[in-house]
C-alpha cells in the first residue's frame, strides 16, 4: 500500500511545488526596483522635526539643487561634521514599511568624494 501511495503523492507534490514557484515570477522584487543614485551631503546638519526633533543631514541629488532635510539613514555611511560628501548609494523601496518608518532604504555603495568644508 505504501509504495502505491508514494506513486500518487510524488506527482501531486511536484505539481503543487511547481505551481507555488510559478506564482511569484511576474511580481517585481525590491532588487528589481533598486536604483543607484548620487547623493551630495553637506558639511553641516540642520534641526528638523520628524517624530521628534533631531539633526538631519542636508542632501541633494544634483549640485544645482537646494539642500533638503534627510530623515533617513544610509546604511554603511558614517557622517563626520565639517566634511562634504559625494556618495554613490543604492535606493530601494521598502515593502510594507511601518507607519512611522521610511518607504525607502539607502545603502552606501561608495564614498566618491570627501572634502573638508
Amino acid at each position: 500500500m505504501i509504495p502505491r501511495l508514494r506513486l500518487l503523492l510524488l506527482p501531486l507534490l511536484a505539481l503543487l511545488l511547481g505551481s507555488a514557484a510559478g506564482c511569484c515570477c511576474g511580481i517585481p522584487t525590491d532588487a528589481a526596483q533598486a536604483e543607484e543614485v548620487t547623493l551630495y551631503v553637506a558639511s553641516f546638519t540642520r534641526e528638523c522635526k520628524g517624530m521628534v526633533v533631531m539633526q538631519c543631514l542636508q542632501v541633494k541629488q544634483r549640485p544645482q539643487d537646494d539642500w533638503q532635510n534627510f530623515f533617513d539613514e544610509i546604511e554603511g555611511f558614517t557622517y563626520e561634521p565639517g566634511y562634504a560628501y559625494r556618495l554613490r548609494v543604492l535606493k530601494r523601496p521598502v515593502a510594507d514599511p511601518p507607519a512611522d518608518g521610511s518607504s525607502v532604504s539607502w545603502h552606501l555603495l561608495e564614498v566618491q568624494e570627501k572634502t573638508p568644508a
